[in-house]
């Protein structure tokens, strides 16, 4: 009987960065963004079911049963870390697989620009990374994370859902929340961080109305706020921001926005055939004429200032 320890470290070993399990079909890897079929055969119902099901707790298959999909993290033991995305697909079960690196790269083995590894100091405000799935936000964000860890006597708190990488805590103190089993939910995990002193606080998916406020009360009373956004640009993500609130509020959210925002970093990956991919970075560092571009929708002034980085 195949095994998912067996799957995962075929995949570990080949440098694989995902797993895709789904019935009819052999288990695929992702290398150097293709999928590629793993050796062995297709897998009927019960097999797929079995494999999946086995990473899979009591309270994350009724939530599996109950909604349809759910996400989980999965420690292999001697062989790293998964993000777990369990869904069902026309009536059978299937599965998406991250890998997690065991080891939290650090800012020169991933190369990162001067203006990224800069926040690191920052005291308060908003810092944005925005990226299409994939595009390894959270692997710069872990590595952000791990260097203020290191050099600042700080507090750190993570909502995460799951949790993905696992921090010790260093100069710092870190608490990491996981969604949905350490607190009931992103806003109410947000809406305590000021008790629990935080003085960083990270989390994933800068996008309801009322998380973005919450966020950017954090950032105006003195924290440094950072999240991630599932796009691509920084003139896009400031849209997306302004535009998901109602056309009344919207000149006050610039106003706030122009005040909190440290910078916006766009992060992309650009696959070769048989080559390591390309790494590309699009930045909007926040400085006073970006501030004044903010509060008036300036975006001619906004674009002018991105700085881009290979």
């Amino acid at each position: 009987m195949i095994s998912i320890e067996d799957i995962i470290e075929i995949a570990n070993a080949n440098g694989a960065t995902d797993v895709h399990l789904s019935v009819s079909s052999p288990p695929k890897m992702r290398i150097k963004g293709e999928l590629q079929d793993m050796k062995y055969p297709a897998l009927d119902v019960h097999t797929c079911n079995q494999i999946i099901k086995s990473a899979m707790n009591e309270v994350q298959k009724e939530t599996l049963d109950k909604c349809g999909n759910v996400e989980f993290s999965y420690n292999f033991e001697n062989l790293g870390r998964c993000r777990i995305a369990a869904f069902k697909h026309m009536g059978n079960l299937a599965a998406s697989l991250r890998i997690v690196n065991q080891k939290i790269p650090n800012t020169v083995e991933l190369r990162l620009p001067p203006e990224i590894i800069n926040v690191y100091r920052q005291k308060s405000g908003l810092v944005l990374f925005a990226g299409n799935a994939g595009s390894g936000k959270s692997t710069v964000i872990a590595s952000l994370i791990d260097l203020i860890n290191e050099n600042r006597k700080v507090h750190i708190l993570t909502l995460e859902e799951p949790v993905e990488y696992i921090h010790q805590n260093k100069a710092a103190v870190i608490s990491q929340r996981e969604i949905g089993s350490d607190v009931a939910s992103l806003e109410e995990g947000l809406k305590v961080a000021a008790k629990e002193d935080a003085d960083v606080v990270y989390f994933e998916n800068f996008s309801a109305p009322e998380v973005m406020e919450r966020a950017m009360e954090l950032a105006e009373s003195g924290k440094l706020v950072i999240s991630s956004v599932k796009t691509y640009g920084s003139l896009y993500v400031l849209e997306r921001i302004i535009d998901s609130f109602p056309p009344d509020k919207r000149h006050q959210i610039r106003l706030i926005l122009s005040n909190v925002l440290i910078c916006i970093v766009s992060r992309k990956l650009t696959h070769i055939k048989d080559k390591d991919p390309l790494i590309s970075y699009e930045i909007l560092d926040v400085n006073e004429e970006i501030r004044d571009a903010i509060a008036k929708d300036d975006k001619q002034t906004i674009k002018s200032n991105i700085i881009y980085r290979g």
